[in-house]
């Protein structure tokens, strides 16, 4: 940590984040840093040394989640090895399967629960072009749109695999944004319109 004495205590000038989890886990003493200055001067040095920060991406939480091994972090993480998905950061995608939309997988997963999430993601990967690319919050709750107006394929997901496995999603995708951009119409609710149309007799 980094300090200025406060009387016969210290203010944090950096490291709060870190005092506050040690003092959650129980950890009553920290090595410091400590500066010997005024107000004005640990004003200036506060400002110096938080006003460069690196941002924290939704990866890293994701991954400290899944070392700190947070319940419901290992639970979406053996859904997501099931279904052939993987969370990477920005520059580590190339591989089919790779997403850096954890977040909105974390939302889909408790919007329309871990069963409803698991077939949408194998049907995703299993795609005539498995999907590469497509592992984000605009494909996924658009397949979503029409599958939960189909529940008998939630539970039968291989009819919906059937009609999914040879669809190109690279395509349909493209044509989509062509379509938003003429019409305005949101990205996931064309897809959800081309989806729904593929199953509309894939069961009642």
């Amino acid at each position: 940590l980094v300090v200025v004495p406060d009387g016969d205590a210290y203010q944090v000038i950096d490291g709060q984040f870190r005092a506050a989890a040690a003092r959650t886990i129980g950890i009553t003493d920290l090595p410091c840093y400590v500066l010997d200055c005024g107000a004005e001067e640990a004003a200036a040095s506060y400002a110096a040394i938080n006003g460069v920060v690196t941002p924290v991406t939704p990866q890293d939480i994701w991954f400290a989640e899944l070392f700190a091994k947070k319940p419901a972090a290992v639970a979406l993480n053996a859904l997501l090895t099931r279904c052939g998905v993987r969370v990477v950061r920005e520059r580590e995608t190339g591989r089919v399967g790779d997403t850096t939309s954890i977040n909105e997988l974390r939302r889909a997963h408790d919007r329309y629960g871990p069963e409803v999430l698991e077939v949408i993601l194998t049907s995703i990967i299993r795609t005539g072009d498995r999907g590469y690319g497509h592992l984000n919050g605009a494909v996924v709750n658009g397949i979503a749109g029409a599958l939960i107006r189909k529940p008998a394929l939630v539970l039968d997901p291989d009819r919906f695999y059937e009609v999914m496995d040879p669809v190109n999603l690279h395509q349909l995708i493209a044509e989509a944004r062509v379509e938003r951009i003429r019409t305005g119409n949101h990205l996931q609710s064309i897809i959800a319109r081309e989806i729904n149309a593929l199953i509309r007799d894939a069961a009642p």
